[in-house]
């Protein structure tokens, strides 16, 4: 069953937060800047640090771009620290694929338009197949 995970971005354009996928522990930092929008960076938690500038020993992947209804993993090439799963940025208003909108600072998290949602690998192959 599909996980969503659970952020609070109520005037919080920068925090980390501790999520266990598929059994493992990672940090997720979230920040927010109005170039960019919301970017995600995935870390390891042992030595994640939000008070350093420089976490670059702890990053296991991103910063990245969260963009709606793309898989975030999607250029991880198998890398064995990460989950497997699909990690999706999902909108729950999407009107069609041309006319999406990216998530501002107020509308990502949960009870907002922009949810985030781990599936494992055999969830999500076997939703594509009931398709």
């Amino acid at each position: 069953m599909a996980q969503i995970i659970n952020i609070d971005t109520e005037d919080n354009l920068d925090q980390a937060i501790q999520v266990t996928l598929e059994s493992k522990l990672y940090t997720f930092r979230l920040r927010y800047n109005d170039r960019s929008n919301w970017q995600l960076g995935i870390y390891d938690p042992e030595i994640f640090n939000i008070e350093v500038v420089d976490n670059t020993e702890a990053k296991l992947y991103g910063e990245r771009k969260l963009m709606p209804n793309q898989n975030f993993f999607k250029y991880t090439n198998g890398a064995s620290n990460l989950p497997t799963g699909y990690l999706f940025l999902h909108d729950i208003e999407f009107p069609d694929r041309y006319n999406y909108k990216l998530p501002d600072r107020y509308d990502l998290g949960q009870g907002k338009r922009f949810v985030l949602v781990y599936f494992t690998k055999t969830e999500y192959e076997s939703y594509i197949e009931e398709i």
